[in-house]
């Protein structure tokens, strides 16, 4: 029976003799007090011409014998039909014991649990597993291999999906789930009853879903199967049951459903749907925006995660971004910003820098204040993809382009200062899972307040006008603000309820949409429910600020303050705070992106070029104030030219 079951280059180590208990006892105990994390003797090289990855054979087993197995290199061009696998490396601790190719070999418990569930029992299983199929030890080959991921995967006959959860095949929820309909599901195929679904709440809480990587691996699969231990769960029954579960607590009133969205932690599973299927249109930054919820171990990945199932990604790999650990965090995502400016001619991704206390360029020269941070961001920005530009859709001048290679770490920018910031609300960093919408925009209106006593040019009232118009133009698509405009007496009566606590709606939880009697909620006008939740959000993930020109202004969580400068820089979408670094007004540190809605369309660099100073800021075009080409040069030469640092 032993020899049946286990390579023959094993037989030498070990004794034919042992019991299935003894071969545990022996693989889980012997080594377990040496941590080796890879045994580099069973690689050998790579031929980068010929495209070379490994496989892994494992070999035909029973559950419980030590996992034994071969690993052998191919051509990309030229491989045998293979099985990629998908999973959370677990806790990093190798200290589980296989053999490949005929070597001890330690992986993380979590693998090796995952490889004894996978094996069969009567032929082998050829795989890709990164782990193992990849030399981690060597920086120069995970940057190779990771060049290849795209390929591997798509080339895979089956993705498989390794999840260490124990559910029930004979619940009705996972039979259900695992039949789940692909073709024509729609919301009828999950019934009336939310809490039918509840045993799959272990499922979906297992932190593979949190996973980056996963947007790659299973976007780009043929096929993927979900093994869950002893049951199997077909990926695109999955995929489906998750989109229409989606589609169903989208509705205000699906309170009870809503709350199984929350179960569900929906909002990281669907980073790796929608966004991400449309691959031709979304650009990485704009990926790297939708999945900072995610986590990786190397920040780095978080490029690197995302290059081959974003529409830019070959383009960002032609103008100078390469795959490659050897750098640090710092240089990987500045190069990945000189990359996006030189390929997509706009400097977009300034809206997501200075998440971080604005730093010298002797004290972060590795990464400066103009690239994000993605690996410290939590959040999104208000606006994750204005509707309008604050740069009037003028070209990026050659200057910036010209300019990246100049002085390492700066970069030089053409912009117009617009304003000093004279007033600041710095919204609190607590949770307001509890907080009603009421008490959010009190809130609002009590900043509005300070402002005016202290000096500002607009009443209490003029100002929080400005704000609800700068939060419906920043957070709602354009073909909402005709609605709204056409309501905006109601609205706002609405809205001075809240403020004087006497609405019905005050007590209302933005969060988890509960707090009133039953069918209060239901009765609320939809239009004012988008404006008050809006409002309710920003305050709490946004600080607030007035301008010495009289703007209304947010901000998110920067680290900007009174005395900070506001400047439209030509290539950004929003208005950009500053800070002056050295004292001199040449080079400038960013303190965070902000929005406001008379700045966001264009109008500070319509006025220099010659257009008319009036503009009605509350107007209807979708396209907002664009500054004619023939006024371009007349922009580039009043415009100031400045360094970020």
């Amino acid at each position: 029976m032993l020899n049946s079951i286990v390579h023959p280059s094993l037989l030498p180590i070990m004794s034919t003799s042992l019991t299935s208990a003894a071969w545990r006892f022996r693989a889980r105990h012997s080594e377990s007090s040496k941590v080796v994390k890879w045994n580099a003797s069973v690689y050998g090289p790579l031929t980068t011409e010929k495209k070379e990855f490994r496989l892994l054979r494992v070999h035909a087993g029973f559950r419980g014998s030590p996992i034994v197995a071969s690993l052998q290199a191919y051509s990309l061009d030229d491989a045998p039909e293979y099985d990629a696998l998908s999973y959370v490396w677990g806790e990093p601790k190798f200290v589980a014991l296989i053999y490949i190719n005929g070597a001890k070999f330690f992986v993380t418990k979590h693998l090796e649990k995952g490889l004894q569930h996978l094996r069969r029992p009567d032929q082998d299983l050829v795989i890709w597993i990164d782990a193992i199929c990849i030399n981690q030890s060597s920086s120069p080959e995970r940057g190779e291999q990771v060049a290849h991921m795209e390929t591997i995967y798509k080339s895979a006959h089956m993705v498989r999906v390794w999840l260490d959860v124990d559910i029930d095949g004979e619940n009705p929820a996972v039979k259900r789930l695992a039949s789940f309909p692909v073709a024509n599901a729609s919301a009828d195929d999950l019934g009336d009853e939310p809490e039918f679904w509840l045993p799959l709440e272990g499922y979906f809480n297992d932190g593979y879903w949190n996973r980056l990587w996963i947007q790659q691996e299973l976007f780009l699969a043929r096929r993927h199967v979900f093994h869950c231990r002893d049951v199997e769960l077909d990926g695109h029954s999955v995929d489906s049951f998750l989109n229409v579960l989606m589609f169903r607590v989208s509705g205000v009133a699906e309170n009870v459903w809503s709350d199984l969205h929350i179960r569900f932690d929906l909002f990281s599973h669907t980073k790796m749907m929608g966004y991400l299927r449309d691959r031709e249109r979304v650009p990485l930054i704009h990926n790297m925006i939708m999945t900072i919820v995610l986590k990786v171990t190397d920040p780095r990945d978080r490029v690197y995660g995302l290059l081959s199932i974003s529409g830019d990604g070959s383009r960002l790999l032609r103008n100078g971004l390469e795959i490659s650990y050897e750098k640090s965090v710092g240089a990987v995502y500045t190069d990945t910003v000189l990359a996006n400016i030189r390929a997509s001619g706009n400097l977009d991704h300034l809206m997501l820098a200075a998440r971080h206390p604005p730093q010298s360029l002797d004290a972060d020269a590795d990464r400066p204040s103009w690239v994000p941070d993605w690996d410290t961001m939590t959040q999104t920005p208000i606006n994750g993809k204005p509707q309008e530009r604050a740069d009037g859709r003028v070209p990026l001048p050659n200057i910036v382009i010209q300019s990246i290679d100049v002085a390492p770490g700066q970069l030089k920018v053409l912009g117009v200062p617009v304003a000093t910031i004279t007033h600041f609300y710095k919204s609190p960093e607590v949770s307001v899972r509890d907080e009603t919408i009421g008490a959010a925009i009190q809130s609002i209106y009590a900043f509005c307040e300070q402002a005016s006593s202290q000096g500002a040019t607009k009443t209490k009232d003029e100002i929080f006008r400005h704000f609800v118009h700068t939060i419906i133009r920043s957070k709602y698509s354009t073909k909402v603000l005709p609605d709204f405009l056409s309501a905006e007496a109601s609205i706002f009566e609405a809205l001075q309820d809240l403020i004087a606590g006497t609405s019905a709606f005050s007590n209302l939880n933005r969060t988890t949409k509960k707090g009133l009697d039953p069918g209060v909620f239901d009765a609320m006008d939809p239009l004012l429910w988008q404006v008050v939740y809006g409002l309710s959000l920003v305050v709490r993930t946004n600080d607030l600020a007035f301008t010495s020109g009289g703007h209304v202004v947010i901000m998110f969580k920067t680290f900007a303050a009174v005395g900070d400068h506001v400047w439209v820089i030509i290539g950004s979408e929003v208005p950009m705070v500053l800070r002056p670094v050295g004292g001199d007004d040449l080079r400038w540190e960013v303190a965070g992106a902000c929005f406001s809605a008379e700045l966001a369309r264009g109008q500070a660099l319509a006025q220099i070029s010659g257009q008319e100073s009036e503009y009605n800021w509350l107007g209807l075009g979708d396209e907002g104030l664009t500054v004619p080409a023939e006024k371009y040069k007349q922009v580039y030469f009043a415009s100031k030219e400045i360094w970020l640092a």
